[in-house]
């Protein structure tokens, strides 16, 4: 299961996989309609945010170009983590992440946030 509450107007997760020879999650991430192309975009969506700080943060990753992925197993325990590039979504409409598998613990859960 992915989590990305954040990002859900932004972009969506078309593509799961498992990578063994790696040992990787592998994620494709779609570019949405809402997703900020350009600084002018940028601008627009925190005039927007106001005080809000979740959605400002959320812009915020979105124009740094970078978003943080958590892994969790079954009881929500967190297992580690790795920043992830997405700046090619403003040039592309897809973007695959290779998601390094944590050493302990198995997944069962990614959250992509801020």
């Amino acid at each position: 299961k992915v989590d990305m509450e954040s990002f859900k107007d932004y972009f969506t997760v078309e593509k799961r996989a498992y990578d063994r020879r790696n040992k990787a999650v592998v994620l494709t991430l779609k570019r949405g309609k809402a997703f900020p192309l350009n600084e002018s975009d940028f601008k627009r969506l925190l005039a927007g945010a106001g005080e809000h700080l979740s959605a400002r943060l959320t812009i915020e990753a979105l124009a740094r170009g970078y978003v943080l992925c958590e892994f969790y197993d079954n009881k929500n325990k967190f297992l580690g983590f790795s920043h992830q590039r997405i700046s090619q979504l403003r040039e592309t409409e897809t973007v695959e992440l290779s998601l390094p598998a944590p050493r302990d613990g198995r997944p069962s859960r990614i959250r992509i946030s801020y």
